[in-house]
């Protein structure tokens, strides 16, 4: 009797939950529906949540690798008996920040001429002494590298291209270096080089846009050709007082540059060195120094320019020295022998005002102050001996100058027959201008009677 309750009763319990799971119960068909949607979106919700935590934990920075020796079975090599050492030519382990050991199979490592593209981070042992060429250009991970006191000699485009290297720290035991070391490593802020360099090659930091700073050196007495060309971000360099020479094209296209004192000591400056840089005052030693063509060509923030005489001997300009300098206003000459080369001047618009040597004789070359349409003002220029054609072309504002007794209009600008330039060609679009020569006025409409006076042939 009691088996059959028992019996019944799990019978009555298992059709309850049938009736159940068939839709027995209160809520209507509508109302079944929109609680599934809604479960079925705060599962959806949950899910997103799910991955959105996990995208986060896959962003999240991985620990940064320590740097650890790598082993001798990780590099390629071989001992260099003339060198007395290991050179090593590759890196085939995995590690992306290595130090390279000191020695190999009991041998020094003196030489590094490749490692490998994928490294990030490299400390070279004591003992290395040369950086080959190109040992590691193109490395384009490459953020760090630290580079040992034994280190004599970096070569030819040793780190061209690494553009991922933003610091470099060059030990002063490096004497020597290569040409485009650095060419193309767009990240790269802030260089020290070696307190004993002394030769600062081709195309050292070419294309470094990100440059700002360099240190250079109190023993640096050349920087070559293009060494910071395109250096967008430089804004300043200080010059050791021992340099020597500067060359063509060496801080071209530095459109932040603003700032530039030359030493006293400089002995050249090659073609277009500052052309186009953003420089608004300078000073420059100008005896005897063999100055380039452009050297300040472009270069339309400029403002100030401070000559200084270093000593007894002619200051001769370059050709185009300033051409294009449209916001150079004032310019005053040191008292010493002075040679104006053609175009230096040409269309520097904003010039107003020009003091020439007062006691030194001057000679003016071919449109030396062209195109000078603001000029009002020339001191001194009775000292000028000898003028060439159209040096005055174009200054419509000047109103007076004089000649001196001596002046002369001739020159040999073709080959070795000498030519009488009129005054009508020195000082052609010059129409409110008055010349006085010995006690006379002329003007425009009495150039031909200046000719005269002055015994000039007509060519």
């Amino acid at each position: 009797m009691n088996i059959k309750k028992f019996i019944a009763a799990i019978t009555a319990l298992t059709m309850t939950a049938a009736l159940a799971s068939c839709g027995g119960n209160d809520e209507t068909p509508n109302e079944t529906g929109e609680n599934s949607t809604t479960l079925a979106a705060e599962t959806e919700n949950e899910s997103e949540s799910s991955d959105t935590a996990a995208s986060a934990e896959e962003e999240t920075e991985a620990p940064v690798q320590e740097a650890a020796e790598a082993a001798a079975s990780d590099f390629e090599y071989s001992l260099d008996s003339s060198l007395g050492g290991i050179v090593i030519s590759k890196y085939t382990g995995d590690a992306e920040r290595i130090i390279v050991p000191a020695e190999i199979d009991g041998s020094p490592v003196v030489k590094i001429t490749a490692l490998g593209k994928d490294l990030v981070s490299v400390e070279l042992s004591e003992g290395v002494k040369i950086i080959d060429e190109f040992a590691f250009r193109g490395c384009y991970s490459l953020e760090s590298i630290t580079l040992p006191e034994s280190v004599e000699s970096i070569g030819f485009a040793a780190f061209k291209n690494c553009t991922s290297l933003k610091s470099f720290t060059m030990p002063d035991s490096v004497t020597e270096i290569g040409t485009n070391i650095f060419s193309g490593c767009t990240a790269l802020e802030s260089v020290t080089l070696s307190e004993d360099l002394e030769n600062l090659s081709e195309s050292t930091f070419s294309g470094c846009e990100a440059l700002k700073s360099v240190i250079l050196p109190p023993a640096l007495k050349t920087i070559g050709n293009e060494a910071f060309k395109g250096c967008i971000s430089l804004t300043e360099t200080v010059m050791p007082a021992g340099l020597e020479s500067i060359g063509n094209e060496a801080f071209a296209d530095c459109t932040s540059l603003t700032e530039m004192v030359i030493p006293d000591g400089l002995e050249s400056i090659g073609d277009n060195a500052f052309y186009n840089t953003a420089i608004v005052d300078i000073t420059l030693p100008v005896v005897n120094v063999d100055f380039g063509e452009s050297i300040f060509k472009g270069c339309t923030s400029l403002k100030n320019v401070t000559f200084t005489a270093n000593g007894d001997g002619e200051f001769r300009t370059g050709t185009a020295m300033f051409n294009g300098c449209t916001e150079l206003e004032n310019i005053e000459f040191p008292d010493v022998p002075l040679y104006i080369e053609q175009i230096t001047f040409l269309g520097c618009t904003k010039l107003r005002s020009v003091t020439l040597p007062s006691t030194a004789d001057i000679t003016l070359s071919n449109s030396a102050f062209s195109g000078c349409s603001g000029l009002t003002e020339v001191n001194n220029s009775e000292n000028i001996i000898q003028f060439h054609e159209n040096a005055f072309e174009n200054c419509s504002a000047l109103t007076s100058l004089k000649l001196g007794d001596d002046a002369s209009f001739k020159g040999t600008s073709k080959g070795d027959i000498e030519d009488f330039y009129n005054t009508s060609d020195v000082f052609a679009g010059c129409d409110q201008l008055t010349v006085t020569y010995k006690g006379v006025d002329y003007n425009s409409s009495s150039w031909d009677e200046l000719d005269k006076a002055l015994g000039l042939v007509q060519n």
